[in-house]
């Protein structure tokens, strides 16, 4: 079984001001003051947020910003585990096979493996056959009695906690409706998202849809100028996108969008539209961007913008308005789309220090494989008021 797993996530579900809170923490979590992030959770935690809990869990079990405390450790991966966390409970079923904080108890240890192995935690998964191995059948049928009879804890009234299942979502905000939506991108195993900025401009709430699974999102951090944001969602990300590094782009490479455009009217998976880099600079030759002749409509901005390699070139953004330019001009533009240039999006997220892929373009694939494999990490992120 594996060590203690460091898994530092977001989830919205206290209100703006504790997303603030939580941010902070987390930020300061990502450049190594412990101390700080340990300041911002705390109160979070003390209120119920699971994912707090979870993280001072990990802090107490770490050392970091503290004297390391398995005792503690394991009272914060409790809180969080009682409210259905997956990775609490599985760090709670490791302390439990190590005898590490809290009486060594192979039946516990279980118990919590198990709790988490059925939403889908592949180390809990292997840590349930191997503590199995070594418990009498005895043992296994008290345990599983065990699982039969738990249930999980709300944290506070109006909170409810998630169904056990691999596709368990989180509520939905209380009073409000979506108005709109977009795209967005996993770019980390942690669980960031990166999408336009004017896709969760205002939004009083914000979620994210991959398949059956949905997401509350947490808004990390945001550029109006680029016209970027960068989002968390509440759990590990097994598939990410992976930025080109190099060669530099070139005008006439192909190019693959993948987006969620026309959100009720077009097919509900992710579309995939092929095109090419037309030029290397936007409107007024803004250089911030890409030129690129793959159509997209409403609702993919945010998306991915792939070369043949399927490496992240850029981030959607926006399309000519043919209307307006046919009226100005007198000629309808065909195929006059753009997207942010990949290079400016790193320039954002690494001022959050947050670990991407960089991959180098040096083969091509085909657009229906790049396509499929981009679908895994390419989510709907809809906006809520």
């Amino acid at each position: 079984m594996r060590r203690l797993v460091l898994l530092v996530t977001c989830i919205l579900a206290f209100g703006l001001p504790a997303q603030a809170d939580y941010a902070t923490g987390y930020v300061a979590f990502q450049r190594g003051d412990y101390t700080l992030a340990l300041q911002e959770w705390q109160p979070l935690a003390v209120q119920g947020m699971a994912v707090a809990q979870f993280n001072l869990g990990i802090l107490y079990a770490k050392g970091l910003g503290v004297p390391q405390d398995y005792m503690m450790a394991a009272k914060w991966f409790r809180q969080a585990a009682e409210q259905d966390y997956a990775a609490a409970q599985f760090n709670l079923g490791l302390l439990y096979a190590r005898g590490f904080g809290v009486p060594q108890d192979d039946v516990r240890a279980y118990l919590w493996f198990y709790l988490a192995a059925r939403q889908g935690d592949r180390d809990a998964i292997t840590g349930l056959d191997a503590i199995a191995k070594r418990m009498h059948p005895d043992q296994i049928h008290q345990a599983e009695a065990m699982v039969q009879s738990w249930r999980p804890k709300h944290a506070q009234q109006g909170h409810p906690a998630p169904s056990p299942t691999p596709e368990a979502s989180t509520p939905m905000p209380q009073g409000l409706k979506v108005i709109s939506s977009g795209t967005g991108f996993i770019i980390s195993h942690q669980g960031n998202i990166l999408t336009n900025h004017h896709v969760i401009d205002g939004c009083h709430a914000i979620t994210g849809r991959h398949g059956q699974t949905e997401h509350t999102l947490t808004l990390i951090a945001s550029d109006p100028q680029n016209d970027l944001a960068l989002l968390m969602q509440g759990e590990a990300a097994k598939a990410v996108a992976t930025f080109r590094s190099e060669p530099h782009i070139r005008s006439g490479e192909g190019v693959v969008a993948v987006g969620f455009p026309l959100r009720g009217l077009l097919a509900s998976e992710a579309n995939i539209t092929t095109g090419t880099v037309s030029a290397l600079a936007g409107v007024h030759n803004d250089v911030r961007f890409l030129q690129i002749t793959a159509p997209i409509q409403s609702g993919n901005s945010g998306g991915p913008l792939l070369d043949q390699s399927g490496h992240v070139i850029g981030v959607v953004s926006s399309k000519l308005n043919a209307l307006s330019i046919a009226e100005a001009i007198g000629d309808i533009p065909q195929n006059v789309n753009f997207a942010i240039k990949a290079s400016i999006a790193r320039d954002f997220i690494d001022r959050y220090e947050v670990q991407y892929h960089l991959g180098t373009s040096t083969w091509e694939r085909k657009n229906a494989d790049i396509g499929e494999q981009a679908q895994m990490f390419t989510l709907v992120v809809e906006c809520w008021k």
